[in-house]
């Protein structure tokens, strides 16, 4: 899992109410026939940032891989 600011640079763990910020997680599943993880397949999986006041949920998009992304503002 990472999240940064509007640069890559930017790894800070307070953000101001109006900053976008860019969220990724890399999510695997085990496979037992296998013995292998694997990419995690879904277009239903959300992220929320919660503060005092405001939140946010949104939907995280497939990326490549096991990757999910999600952009949004504070």
């Amino acid at each position: 899992m990472s999240y940064h600011g509007i640069d890559a640079n930017h790894k800070e763990t307070l953000f101001n109410v109006g900053e976008k910020l860019f969220f990724s997680a890399e999510i695997e599943e085990f496979n037992e026939k296998s013995q292998e993880w694997k990419p995690y397949v879904t277009d239903d999986l959300q992220v929320e940032l919660v503060m005092l006041d405001p939140w946010v949920r949104t939907t995280l998009v497939k990326g490549q891989g096991s990757t999910y992304l999600a952009e949004f503002h504070v």
